[in-house]
């Protein structure tokens, strides 16, 4: 995605949200739409990671819900 190297376009993206979180020149009335996209705009960020991290391990989207799902819904075993 363009996050990790120095030469990437949107390396330490975070920063800058930030940074634009103290201006002084801000437009108050446009402020919560900022918040909002940046919020949304982490959360894409930290679905990229997980699912490339999965995607490590050979295993679709679709297999994990499913072995979640079937995980969530078997009763836990006990051992005696």
């Amino acid at each position: 995605m363009g996050l990790r190297s120095t030469t990437d376009p949107l390396f330490q993206i975070e920063k800058v949200f930030d940074k634009v979180k103290n201006m002084d020149d801000i437009d108050i009335d446009k402020l919560e739409d900022f918040f909002t996209a940046t919020e949304e705009w982490n959360t894409a960020v930290n679905m990229s990671n997980s699912m490339a991290f999965i995607s490590q391990f050979g295993v679709s989207i679709i297999e994990l819900l499913f072995f979640l799902m079937n995980r969530i819904t078997q009763p836990c075993m006990r051992l005696s």
